[in-house]
């Protein structure tokens, strides 16, 4: 039973309950049609939802009625029995069907897909009132089934030593493409479960780091990530990497999408050439630029999406100052619970986690030194507390246009080295890049292909 069948039988159960009940949950959502993978799912929600903006009460001869009126007279509630897979489970009851995730070794997947539902469709109360037998049956049975129970160190520690010996755990780290911090910082890269908070004043360059590490990581190491960007949209995004890889920079790009029919065929080949280098690249990176996103939105975006691709290991969120929710009148409360539910997902998905904050800048301009220190990060000290590591960046060009290109990151919290180490980059805002001692590995990997535009 995959990801799909569960999300069918889902809404299966919400057409069998209390069509007013669902009513009063759709009303509280932050869940639409694209939070599915499934396209019938996708599509039965959409109907759903359109029921509800008009007090329809929700069932299946309202919803088959929606769904004709906005043009899909096909639509049959039946369908939502069927598998896409093409499995047929007319008539199993929820409990067969948990049964049968549990043992095709689904749990983890499938209880990840049921916390998101849970958040998002009932206010983190109760979702029974939504997903019915099914979701009771899972979230007390399954969950044990996934989470576990503590394990005997006795029953581990053979595996873990064979994994350290016979190199079995080796390239488990989340490499970022710059040897400062790959080698001579991590020894290995991030590991999965390390929750990584960057901070700097705006034009510190926290939203450039974190993109170009998320790049190299795809395009370097064939990694899998998701870029959540409350500051930047896609566009804006997109265009980073064509400055970088394109070798054309900022103020032409700007030029050439005013005027496209000023491009010159050099600067056409050096675009297509990067489109092309990032389409076929063997990692993956995710986009999405949602304004104000919620924590409830990004917790259950980012499950769904490693629930579809289990190899996305880094998530980037620029940055948490935009991110809504939380509970608290105090802002320092109100973020410390945000930092949390980031901390949590970050640990139980496995990923390691780029999280981008701002510091006190009030603080840091009314003194004579502009280089960040832990106090600076005061409303912020709740991501510090939960972070693994803690990087303060200072651009001495924020302050002085005439100071050298150079980025300073002072690890004030780190994992296994001493604190306060320091890691020098060098930012290239022409191209829209991060090197390493002015080298860009991955344009070195493609030199003799890639030029000066």
């Amino acid at each position: 039973m995959k990801t799909a069948d569960v999300e069918r039988a889902l809404l299966d159960c919400c057409l069998d309950i209390d069509g007013e009940q669902v009513v009063s949950a759709v009303r509280r959502l932050g869940l639409g049609p694209t939070h599915f993978t499934d396209a019938l799912a996708q599509e039965t929600w959409g109907y759903v939802v359109a029921c509800a903006d008009e007090d329809v009460p929700i069932n299946r001869a309202t919803v088959r009625a929606k769904a004709a009126a906005m043009g899909n007279p096909t639509w049959k509630a039946d369908d939502l029995r069927t598998s896409p897979y093409g499995d047929d489970w007319i008539g199993a009851s929820p409990e067969d069907m948990a049964r049968t995730v549990i043992k095709e070794g689904r749990a983890k997947e499938m209880v990840n897909r049921m916390r998101a539902a849970k958040r998002d469709l009932d206010s983190m109360r109760s979702v029974e009132a939504v997903a019915g037998e099914l979701t009771r049956y899972l979230m007390t049975l399954v969950i044990s089934e996934s989470r576990g129970v503590p394990i005997s160190v006795a029953e581990e520690i053979e595996s873990h030593v064979d994994g350290i010996l016979t190199g079995r755990d080796a390239g488990m780290g989340v490499k970022v493409g710059f040897p400062e911090i790959d080698a001579d910082l991590t020894a290995g890269g991030f590991k999965r479960g390390e929750l990584v908070v960057l901070s700097g004043v705006p034009g510190a360059c926290k939203s450039l780091i974190a993109q170009c590490w998320l790049d190299n990581h795809a395009l370097e190491f064939g990694g899998h990530g998701v870029f959540i960007s409350a500051e930047l949209s896609r566009a804006e995004i997109h265009d980073r990497r064509l400055n970088r890889l394109a070798r054309i920079d900022t103020k032409r790009l700007r030029a050439i999408r005013e005027k496209p029919d000023e491009l010159v065929p050099a600067e056409r080949q050096l675009l297509e050439e990067a489109a092309q280098v990032i389409s076929s690249m063997t990692g993956a990176v995710y986009v999405d630029d949602t304004a104000g996103p919620t924590v409830d939105e990004i917790e259950a975006k980012v499950r769904a999406l490693v629930a579809r691709d289990p190899k996305v290991d880094m998530l980037v969120i620029d940055y948490a100052g935009r991110v809504e929710g939380g509970e608290g009148r105090e802002e320092r409360l109100r973020l410390g619970r945000i930092s949390r539910r980031i901390a949590n997902l970050t640990k139980e998905l496995r990923l390691a986690t780029i999280l981008l904050v701002q510091p006190n800048q009030k603080a840091v301009e009314g003194r004579e030194s502009k280089r960040l220190e832990r106090r600076d990060l005061a409303e912020s000290s709740e991501y510090e507390r939960d972070a693994h590591w803690v990087g303060l960046i200072h651009n001495p060009a924020v302050y002085d246009p005439k100071a050298p290109a150079k980025l300073e990151i002072v690890w004030a919290k780190a994992r296994g080295v001493a604190p306060n180490k320091t890691t020098w980059l060098v930012p290239d805002l022409k191209y829209m890049t991060i090197t390493s001692q002015g080298r860009d590995r991955v344009l070195q990997r493609r030199q003799g292909e890639v030029g000066e535009a």
